[in-house]
């Protein structure tokens, strides 16, 4: 296995940029602000909102959202500080929060035939 990918530093916000007197500043630009962290919060916002439409939201339910979110803010904070195998397992936690959603959802509609 090849780990090189993970443990690549954090993609940074600030760009620099110069402004019409010819000195440097830092601005931040959207496409500086990209990762791949985006992904899972949309699709634990769809999960919540289908949960919701659903009449499924419960204590399971709005426990694993709590979870996720905490779960995500120490994700980043770790990513930031650079801990692999940390990062992973904050990882899996918030992937099973979103699992536990799912699972609500699925169990409700009498699940997939």
């Amino acid at each position: 296995m090849h780990f090189g990918k993970v443990l690549k530093p954090a993609p940074k916000a600030e760009v620099e940029c110069s402004n019409h007197s010819g000195s440097t500043i830092f601005c931040l630009t959207l496409s500086s602000l990209r990762s791949r962290a985006p992904t899972g919060q949309r699709t634990v916002a769809v999960l919540v909102i289908v949960a919701h439409l659903a009449n499924v939201s419960n204590d399971a339910t709005a426990v694993a959202a709590v979870a996720y979110f905490w779960v995500r803010l120490a994700h980043y904070v770790v990513y930031i500080a650079g801990v692999p195998v940390a990062r992973t397992l904050i990882f899996v936690a918030g992937w099973l929060a979103q699992l536990c959603i799912l699972y609500q959802i699925l169990s409700a509609q009498g699940g997939p035939s």
